[in-house]
């Protein structure tokens, strides 16, 4: 068999990378990794440990989280505008969705990426949560437009 040199490293390199392109260069992407599977069914201990692991500390579950953030001088609230959200994310900064609910809130990390809509990881209650997905699998239609998003200097 005739050896093609433009072929050389088609089948050497094997990838332990996910399927998905994550830049793990990025802290916060990092830590979400670094996290993911000891938090991936409890949302607000996840965003917690990522916080932790990035030297903000944080407590409470979901509800408190929102309303830590929401009162916070240290958290920029940027509304319910994904945009900024993602703008934010994209420049370095640690980005919390969050909406608090009667019984239990949810919240989520944005990361950087080029994308149209928010990506981010987030642990779930009672199930398991996902990483490094759209941020519209995290909370139905009716709820996402109610969902806020906070940023804090890494």
């Amino acid at each position: 068999m005739a050896h093609h040199p433009h072929h050389k490293h088609l089948h050497q390199r094997k990838s332990t990378e996910p399927s998905f392109n994550v830049d793990t260069d990025d802290p916060v992407i990092r830590a979400c990794e670094h996290q993911w599977d000891a938090h991936k069914s409890d949302c607000s201990g996840f965003v917690r440990a990522v916080a932790t692991e990035l030297g903000i500390s944080l407590s409470g579950n979901a509800n408190q989280l929102v309303a830590l953030m929401n009162s916070s001088s240290q958290w920029r609230d940027l509304g319910t505008d994904a945009s900024q959200a993602m703008s934010y994310a994209n420049n370095g900064y640690l980005v919390v969705a969050g909406l608090a609910t009667s019984g239990h809130g949810h919240v989520a990390v944005v990361v950087r990426a080029n994308s149209s809509v928010p990506i981010a990881y987030w642990g779930k209650l009672h199930s398991v949560g996902r990483k490094h997905a759209s941020i519209h699998y995290s909370w139905n239609a009716h709820d996402l437009k109610h969902v806020s998003y906070f940023a804090r200097t890494v």
